[in-house]
């Protein structure tokens, strides 16, 4: 019978080993064979095995993924504390507002939407990457053939514990998910994914199953929980993926409608918000969804702090000579919409100087702005806010809309949940929100009808070029 032809892995290969019997000799003594690549891939095949590293073409690019929410590690945890520190009111209110988006997103089937969760490391593994220059990397301390110093058992041992850490960090977002009523299960990019530059981006050649497993885990129904990781690098041994550089990736591969950013701020100011009383986050209702407490405004010195809330970016539209976006190269973008003087309040949301003028003369409001993004002051080997804005610039250009903002109703929740009105950025109602409303303490007709949206909207291009077609 015909053989089949040799695998590409064997073709892009020049020699091989191939261990088998002598035709010469019957005996049980074995004979190494030095022969061909093509030729030992054949003889494997016949034998029913496979070469090693043959795992052919990736998987061509699904669809019909909703929705891709990114926790971030300072939204979930207490990142500033020098010891593993979950905010546990945090993660249950975030959990529950994706079981309820899960519910409301059913398709008239009741089929439930294709859902990605990734999430940061926050205190659960920074604190070990910087202690142990995981994130520097080994320079071929990590090789086979590495000398036994302390450098290389240094670096083991930073691997080990930033792995444990994120792994930990991983099953106590799962348990949150699943007790809110989500099938949420937890998928380590370790051992799919390896990176290039120092974990600046997925190295696809070595990664060729990387998407596998969350494949498998979508089409399942289920809810795959991927998670910021220390992987192999092809560049640099080791290096720290990032959860934004996953989401980048997820979206390079499913393209979802839409990425929510959760981060413990509503949105991208001008400058570094002051931090809200977190103790009056995570406030439900009767029903377990998350609430507004009454909207205090912050100490006389804070209320001086008057901040510009960017509240649309767009992001320039790549070039056919540029390279792909999952490069991770800078893309360059502005703020095409801001608000000027706003406070944040001790819930974590933002109080607008004119909610009115907001909406009927949005030309005294909305400014264009350049702005310089400041770095996080707490311990962050990814890169801190500027390079969160990055990797969500990044995937805007792949035609995706990205919201960041905090967890609150009138934030992150309502980009999860898909009541975001796009053009205008105001929060569109619902059936609870009369005993939203009546929480919150603040009910009137106008603010209930139009309420704006706290965060910080990065348009895809792919929709912003569809929303200039059909205004024309």
């Amino acid at each position: 019978s015909p053989q089949p032809p040799p695998s590409r892995a064997c073709r892009r290969t020049p020699r091989a080993y191939c261990c088998g019997m002598s035709s010469a000799d019957r005996t049980a003594e074995k004979r190494i064979d030095f022969i061909s690549a093509p030729r030992a891939c054949a003889l494997l095949q016949r034998h029913g095995m496979s070469a090693v590293n043959d795992a052919g073409p990736p998987p061509p690019p699904r669809r019909g993924v909703e929705l891709v929410v990114k926790l971030g590690g300072a939204a979930i945890t207490h990142k500033d504390s020098a010891v593993e520190s979950l905010d546990e009111p945090a993660l249950r209110s975030v959990a529950e507002t994706i079981a309820t988006a899960i519910e409301e997103l059913r398709d008239a089937e009741g089929r439930p939407p294709k859902v990605i969760v990734v999430h940061g490391a926050g205190s659960f593994g920074h604190q070990h990457a910087k202690a142990y220059g995981v994130a520097r990397g080994g320079a071929g301390a990590l090789h086979e053939l590495a000398p036994e110093d302390d450098v290389t058992k240094r670096l083991r041992l930073g691997f080990a514990k930033t792995r444990n850490a994120v792994c930990r960090l991983n099953s106590l977002v799962v348990s949150a998910l699943v007790d809110a009523g989500v099938n949420a299960v937890g998928v380590s990019p370790f051992g799919a994914w390896s990176t290039r530059g120092g974990g600046k981006t997925l190295n696809v050649e070595t990664s060729p199953n990387a998407m596998a497993v969350a494949i498998k885990t979508i089409d399942a129904g289920l809810v795959p929980v991927l998670h910021g990781d220390a992987v192999f690098d092809v560049d640099t041994d080791v290096a720290i993926l990032s959860g934004d550089v996953v989401v980048r990736e997820l979206c390079a591969f499913f393209k979802p409608k839409r990425a929510v950013f959760v981060t413990d701020v509503p949105g991208i100011f001008d400058k570094p918000p002051p931090k809200p009383a977190r103790a009056r986050l995570g406030v439900a209702n009767e029903e377990g969804l998350p609430v507004h407490t009454k909207k205090k405004r912050l100490s006389v010195e804070d209320e001086t702090k008057k901040l510009t809330l960017i509240r649309e970016v767009r992001v320039d539209e790549k070039s056919k000579e540029e390279t792909a976006a999952n490069d991770a190269e800078d893309v360059s973008w502005r703020a095409s919409r801001v608000a000027e003087g706003v406070t944040v309040t001790d819930d974590g949301g933002v109080a607008f100087a004119d909610a009115a003028t907001l909406f009927t003369s949005p030309a005294t409001v909305f400014t264009s702005a350049d702005v310089e993004l400041p770095t996080s002051s707490a311990v962050d080997v990814t890169g801190g806010i500027a390079g969160k804005m990055r990797e969500a610039a990044s995937v805007a250009r792949l035609g995706v809309d990205v919201y960041v903002s905090s967890r609150l109703p009138d934030g992150a929740a309502a980009a999860i949940r898909g009541r975001v009105a796009r053009d205008a950025l105001e929060v569109v109602p619902d059936e609870n929100d009369d005993e939203n409303d009546a929480a919150r303490e603040r009910v009137t007709k106008t603010t209930k009808k139009k309420r704006p949206w706290m965060g910080t909207l990065v348009r895809g291009v792919e929709s912003r070029r569809r929303s200039k077609s059909r205004r024309s």
